[in-house]
């Protein structure tokens, strides 16, 4: 009996010993799989998850539509899942055509879809692996006599973990409250100016819902409206022109000015460690949309400097659009078109009548980073170093790969194109696939529109030259019907494919920062 005793002790004690081993391993195994698979393809996953699920609820929508509508093709709601959780804003239809479930849908794609919440979401999930209390009890416990010591480096890794947390959620409280205020801001408007009101009234869109659409569209930078013709049925509404353009700026360029100074006024009121830590060393963290103040303050200046240039060149070659416009409406439209040609892609004006050098000027400007310099790197630095300025997006897990410097690093490094590469050859594959347009119908398709079509959807912009009858029947008497949908939305299967991928490849292209490839000596 006392064997028997002895027999079921021992397998008790290995059976605890062995569950105790094999949690601690399961677990560190679930934290090794989640964070050291590469934050592309988590990212990468995610927009493809959330694409599907958003054409999946499109598509259930859409057979719930009363008989006599207008149908859309599944391709094309795939089309529009895609573009509005990339916040490419692109479209294949006419938005109308949505019924106004539909539109919730989209608005749910935006809002997460949208940088903040995303970068907020990984700041977050980044905390899980950067608090690995296990490996530091266990350092406190092998510290022995040096226990003070490590309790010093114990406190300031707490601090640091605590101060992440923290960051992540002021920038989701952050996207939350621009919304939501942005929404009520919008409602409030339309309810005060009857020009405006009696647009949605005429189009039969419920104001709520069109509230809702455009503050979120505009915060994320998407540039979708639920109205077909954008912002150019508004272009007289000078002040809810102005309205939006705030609410684009906050959610792109300006938004780490804006978290410079909201850490800024919490640590004054607050006096919470946190926050102090965050003022003085939070562009230690690696979040990509945090830098020291004075690279926040060259970063403001510098797009600041590109919306000049783009409003100058308005001014210079497009005074004459928007027949009609009293001079202060000319301006502020102007100013709206310059400021989303960076990367929200409303539109005042029909572009498709924009002179070419202007088109050319909006290309490149999609083309460039939101954290772009006009002043030398080293200028925008601060005194005591930033080692986040200028990289933004690059998680903590790509720095420490470059520090690893690994053959397979090294090797992509070298094997990397330039991002400009990635372009032209998108551009040569849809000229490829739209070949017999080109030839066919030359004044619409051409080298131009379409490379301003594929830099818009690279950037996820959304700016497009659209598609004009009127140039067709120049050349042939086909029937042709005008539509407000995007000028891809006239390619072919094959073009419209490639172009989902371009605006999948736009919305990670902070993970191709471009190798030595094609490098000059």
């Amino acid at each position: 009996m006392g064997g028997v005793v002895h027999v079921v002790d021992f397998l008790s004690w290995y059976y605890c010993g062995l569950h105790r081993r094999t949690s601690k391993f399961f677990k560190r195994s679930y934290r090794a799989t989640l964070w050291r698979l590469h934050q592309f393809w988590l990212e990468l996953l995610y927009f493809m998850f959330f694409s599907i699920v958003g054409f999946i609820a499109l598509l259930a929508l859409e057979k719930e539509k009363p008989a006599g509508g207008t149908r859309i093709a599944n391709a094309d709601l795939f089309f529009m899942s895609v573009s509005a959780h990339t916040a490419s804003s692109l479209a294949s239809i006419n938005l109308e055509d949505l019924s106004d479930s539909q539109f919730v849908v989209l608005i749910f794609l935006m809002f997460v879809g949208g940088e903040v919440f995303i970068s907020a979401l990984t700041l977050l999930f980044e905390t899980v692996d950067f608090n690995d209390r296990e490996r530091r009890d266990a350092d406190v416990e092998l510290a022995g006599h040096a226990l003070e010591s490590n309790a010093v480096n114990g406190d300031h890794e707490d601090l640091k973990l605590r101060s992440t947390r923290l960051l992540a959620r002021v920038a989701l409280g952050f996207h939350v409250f621009v919304c939501i205020f942005g929404s009520l801001t919008v409602l409030a408007y339309f309810r005060t100016i009857p020009s405006a009101k009696d647009v949605l009234q005429r189009k039969g869109l419920s104001m709520a819902t069109f509230s809702v659409f455009t503050a979120v569209s505009s915060f994320v930078n998407c540039g979708f409206l639920p109205n077909n013709e954008n912002m150019i049925v508004f272009i007289r509404n000078s002040g809810f022109l102005l309205m939006v353009t705030g609410q684009i700026l906050v959610g792109n360029t300006l938004f780490p000015a804006c978290l410079s100074l909201m850490i800024w006024a919490f640590q004054k009121w607050s006096r919470r460690q946190e926050y102090e830590f965050l003022w003085k060393r939070g562009h230690e963290l690696g979040y990509g949309h945090f830098f020291h103040w004075k690279t926040s303050a060259y970063i403001t200046l510098s797009n600041v400097g590109f919306t000049v240039v783009q409003f100058v060149m308005f001014g210079l070659l497009q005074w004459g659009s928007g027949a009609g416009l009293t001079v202060y409406q000319k301006l502020v439209a102007g100013l709206f078109q310059s400021v989303n040609a960076r990367h929200a892609g409303e539109m005042a004006f029909d572009l498709s009548g924009f002179s070419a050098a202007l088109l050319v000027v909006y290309l490149v400007m999609m083309f460039l980073p939101p954290y772009t310099f006009l002043l030398p790197l080293k200028m925008a630095r601060p005194e005591n170093g930033d080692e986040n300025c200028g990289s933004s997006g690059r998680s903590s897990v790509e720095k420490e790969e470059m520090k690893k410097g690994s053959v397979g690093g090294r090797l992509r490094k070298y094997l990397l194109l330039p991002q400009a590469a990635y372009l032209v050859i998108f551009v040569v594959l849809i000229c490829l696939t739209e070949r017999r347009h080109l030839r066919e119908d030359p004044l619409n398709f051409n080298a131009l529109t379409i490379a301003f079509e594929v830099a818009s959807a690279y950037g996820n912009v959304g700016l497009t030259t659209g598609y004009s009858c009127q140039r067709l029947q120049k050349i042939t008497n086909l029937p042709c019907t005008d539509s407000w949908a995007s000028f891809s939305g006239r390619w072919s299967w094959k073009g419209k494919a490639i172009i989902i991928v371009v605006m999948f490849f736009g919305r990670l292209k902070k993970f191709s920062r471009g190798g030595k490839a094609w490098v000059t000596l």
